[in-house]
């Protein structure tokens, strides 16, 4: 049991007078009333998992669910396919039914990662988005955001996850950062508040206008625009010049002496040191 819990990140403890095992929560539970009411849905229709595959595979799977939190998950998603699995109560693991523009889905996760960065840069000035929706703090990742589908009769359902790391968690590679080690000490309870939101007000600017709403705030959150940067595309690796992103959430880069238009699911992409 004490290798399981370790392997968790279980904070638990055995008292040796009654014979129980003790688990220490890094934070308050979850409210669950508290978390509808940021994302406008009845409490009904959220969800809080102590473990959990992955929230985004959860709530792809249950339609009458609109919002999920996840203590921890063994598979956790990222862009192509990543998985991996993540400690208990440490992070913010958040998932929400949503609908994207018909005209330019995959501006979605990117509006949702700058409304994260809306939220965060006052406190983390060195705070950026990679496209097509990564947070980074200078070379490391703080958090990213995935939209997944899946098709149920005639309907496509739509769920946007994202993942933020907060509090202090020794496992942790070098290339990432959590709020904590920034100085920030907002629980997850009042990032996930202030995120949802957020999100409301601006998914519905995003649907009302499109992505030229998000220009100014894109520049502000962009570090890639005109410098070099390598993709890596069907395992290759070359250096390209990143331009900027498109009305429909496509990346512009040129390559030599020729510019061409890149989707999400297409390449990945770093910035040089």
């Amino acid at each position: 049991m004490v290798l399981e819990a370790e392997r968790w990140g279980l904070p638990v403890t055995l008292d040796l007078d009654e014979g129980y095992w003790h688990l220490h929560h890094p934070e308050q539970p979850w409210d669950r009333d508290r978390l509808a009411s940021a994302w406008d849905i009845p409490a009904c229709k959220a969800q809080i998992w102590s473990f959990c595959n992955s929230s985004n595979l959860q709530l792809l799977s249950n339609p009458q669910l609109h919002l999920g939190i996840a203590e921890a998950q063994w598979a956790g998603r990222g862009r192509r396919g990543r998985t991996w699995h993540s400690p208990y109560g440490r992070h913010l693991y958040l998932s929400v039914a949503v609908t994207p523009p018909v005209s330019a889905p995959g501006t979605l996760p990117l509006v949702a990662a700058l409304g994260v960065f809306l939220v965060l840069r006052e406190w983390i000035p060195d705070l950026w988005v990679k496209w097509p929706n990564d947070l980074w703090v200078g070379q490391r990742k703080l958090g990213g955001v995935l939209m997944e589908g899946r098709r149920q009769g005639a309907q496509q359902r739509w769920v946007l996850g994202l993942g933020i790391n907060v509090l202090e968690d020794v496992a942790l590679p070098d290339s990432a950062v959590c709020l904590a080690r920034l100085g920030v000490s907002w629980t997850r309870r009042e990032l996930a508040d202030l995120v949802l939101r957020q999100w409301q007000a601006d998914f519905a600017l995003l649907e009302g206008g499109g992505f030229d709403e998000f220009t100014d705030r894109w520049n502000a959150a962009d570090r890639l625009s005109g410098k070099p940067a390598t993709i890596c595309q069907e395992g290759e690796e070359r250096q390209i010049i990143a331009l900027g992103v498109t009305s429909d959430g496509r990346l512009l880069i040129q390559e030599g002496q020729h510019k061409r238009l890149v989707s999400a699911g297409d390449i990945r992409i770093r910035p040089l040191p």
